[in-house]
């Protein structure tokens, strides 16, 4: 690797002056090349990593940091760190993998949630409330109401109640009202 440490008048190297203005342009921020800090982290590790291994880093770490709490590390200190350098050079960018979920899928899934409810639209509703899918839609219904009753604001003996049975075993929120037993009996008593 070519060493590329050169001064001027003793204090101002180039490269410093290169990668500090590349710093600058990339977060819109004024750091002084010619500083002691400056000159000394940047000279120090220029001896193994060139001005391109710094523009790296500076690229990693400002789509890394850009707009979030980290961003006020985007500083000469902190990124030419010789603890962090090598590890801000080489870190990866995690890929995410798009989720595509096609035509074939939908009618899949619609052909799922129509067997579902056929099952569970067969067994006896006393039956139904018995199952485990039941049971975790009751305990999100009641969680999703703030385990409250919505006509009383009573928080004791709550009941998940059925608007409609037309989705047993697909429900939605829409489709259920949380009551407290006695609101719930005067429910059914208008009935």
């Amino acid at each position: 690797m070519e060493m590329l440490i050169k001064h001027i008048n003793g204090d101002v190297i180039p490269e410093v002056v290169t990668i500090i203005e590349y710093l600058n342009l990339k977060t819109d921020r004024k750091f002084k090349p010619n500083t002691k800090l400056n000159c000394k982290i940047i000279k120090h590790i220029l001896k193994d990593y060139t001005i391109e291994d710094f523009k790296a880093v500076i690229d990693n770490k400002v789509k890394d940091w850009d707009g979030s709490k980290m961003e006020k590390y985007l500083q000469p200190s902190t990124l030419f760190n010789p603890k962090h350098f090598d590890e801000y050079l080489n870190q990866f960018e995690k890929v995410k993998k798009a989720i595509v979920i096609t035509d074939t899928d939908v009618l899949e899934l619609n052909d799922i949630e129509a067997k579902l409810i056929q099952k569970y639209n067969s067994m006896s509703y006393d039956k139904y409330l018995t199952t485990d899918h039941w049971r975790r839609f009751r305990d999100a219904t009641l969680l999703n109401a703030n385990y409250t009753c919505k006509l009383c604001n009573d928080k004791e003996k709550l009941n998940v109640h059925h608007n409609n049975y037309d989705n047993r075993g697909c429900e939605t929120f829409n489709d259920v009202i949380v009551l407290c037993k006695s609101c719930h009996g005067k429910f059914h008593d208008k009935n």
